[in-house]
């Protein structure tokens, strides 16, 4: 093998600067292509497109090596293509309080919803109290509290009139009612009442006992009469505060026509606010369950009215295309989300407005990008992504 002396100007290539058109290459864009990486690169757009469930993408290289760099810019350009995925929320189960119903809207329509339920309960606070103290409702229960005290005067003037036919006066005592017997219209004493013959004391005794027995008759029947009044003041309530609320909640119904899911939670929250409507009075009135006690729940509304605040946990309304989510440190809490507490009493309380979405609710419908090593260095953020 010969060698082959070169002049100095075979080993370089002259390279003109008038030929460019930029004076620093910080004018110039990035560079979009992967160079040398060919092999790498279709396997990304591979793994990206396909979108059946339980495939996810792992890319190995060394470190500093740019590979989440590059697989996420590949996964925006995807997710940029896509369409926004569904906002969540969460609203109480009136039934069940420890579990919280989850309601999937359309992107952008989960604070809308938030904010529709706050202006209810706002509107809810002035027209239920105003239904329960207008003069219509006021006669009706006037009516009903009379149809019960008339129906007792009835009862018991009947058995005094039964009394006063055996020759008997039926009294009030402090302790109820008693029985005794009467002569003339007055009320024999004690020394007149042993004076009597003995048929005539048993024939005394055998009418007050009869009479003992039809006064505890109904005495046992007053309990059920007030069971009727109260069904028919509670059937009242319905029927006033259905007036009330129906309309309010019928606007909402004609904006969520389409969700079958919130149309099932309005009618919840309406029966709940007929069943409930003495809770609007004591929001109203300011009146606490203990001085200084305070329930979590939504800011800005009082205890318990906060059981129909909306707990939005994942929005998308600013949203475009598919979320790409990168957790940089993917803790248990982080991914899967928490459900927080708050110190009452000596007690940690909680309920569905303290529940915190995580890195998996978040990335829901889009990508989720994670540092395999540090999800294995995590106490049981492996075990919990495998269940998902």
């Amino acid at each position: 093998m010969s060698d082959t002396k070169l002049d100095p100007a075979n080993l370089y290539t002259a390279c003109d600067p008038a030929q460019f058109k930029f004076k620093s290459t910080a004018e110039l864009p990035d560079q979009e292509e992967v160079i040398g990486q060919a092999r790498a690169v279709d396997a990304i757009r591979f793994g990206i497109g396909i979108e059946q469930e339980g495939f996810n993408l792992f890319a190995l290289g060394p470190s500093r090596s740019g590979k989440q760099t590059v697989v996420t810019k590949f996964i925006q350009g995807q997710a940029a293509g896509q369409p926004e995925p569904p906002d969540w929320c969460y609203v109480d189960n009136f039934s069940d309080a420890h579990k919280p119903v989850a309601i999937s809207l359309p992107s952008g329509m989960g604070v809308r919803f938030q904010q529709d339920m706050a202006q209810l309960v706002q509107e809810l606070r002035t027209a239920v109290p105003e239904t329960l103290e207008s003069e219509e409702y006021r006669a009706r229960l006037q009516e009903i509290e009379a149809a019960l005290n008339e129906k007792q005067e009835q009862a018991f003037e009947k058995l005094h009139e039964e009394a006063n036919a055996h020759g008997i006066a039926m009294l009030r005592t402090p302790t109820g009612f008693a029985f005794a017997p009467t002569k003339k219209g007055e009320i024999i004493k004690p020394e007149e009442y042993k004076l009597l013959s003995d048929d005539e004391r048993q024939e005394i005794e055998v009418a007050v006992d009869a009479l003992q027995v039809e006064l505890e008759k109904l005495i046992q029947e007053i309990p059920k009469w007030r069971r009727q009044m109260q069904d028919e003041v509670k059937q009242l309530n319905r029927d006033v505060i259905m007036s009330a609320v129906g309309q309010l909640i019928d606007e909402l119904r004609k904006q969520y026509a389409t969700l079958p899911d919130v149309l099932t939670y309005l009618d919840a929250v309406q029966q709940d606010v007929i069943d409930h409507a003495d809770q609007f009075r004591q929001a109203e009135d300011g009146t606490q369950l203990l001085p200084g006690f305070v329930l979590p729940g939504a800011e800005g509304q009082t205890w318990p009215l906060n059981r129909y605040s909306v707990n939005v946990i994942v929005d998308h309304g600013e949203s475009t295309g598919a979320p790409v989510v990168y957790l940089d440190n993917p803790t248990y809490p982080n991914l899967v989300g928490r459900v927080e507490h708050q110190a009452q009493m000596g007690a940690l309380v909680t309920d569905f407005t303290m529940v915190k979405a995580g890195a998996l609710h978040q990335a829901n419908g889009g990508y989720l990008v994670l540092d395999a090593r540090k999800v294995l260095m995590q106490p049981y953020a492996w075990e919990g992504l495998k269940r998902v």
